[in-house]
């Protein structure tokens, strides 16, 4: 999105660098997403649990944002 500014005043960091806030954000879905698949199969997770879960899938999920955020990008 292009943003008119005058000389003094600068756009916001977050317009250079969409695909972190995409990487967060699927981040976070992913643990709750996990946390409610343990749920459905009778355990009890709690914030960390779905933290632990797709701790060990970071690099689909950072591929999984790379995408959406490319994606995001074009259209």
């Amino acid at each position: 999105m292009l943003l008119a500014y005058s000389s003094s005043t600068r756009p916001s960091p977050s317009l250079y660098c969409p695909s972190v806030h995409y990487f967060i954000m699927t981040f976070f879905n992913a643990a709750t997403v996990h946390s409610a698949a343990l749920r459905m199969q009778g355990g009890n997770p709690n914030v960390m649990t779905g933290l632990k879960g797709v701790m060990s899938r970071l690099p689909q999920i950072f591929g999984w944002a790379l995408v959406a955020a490319t994606v995001g990008f074009v259209l």
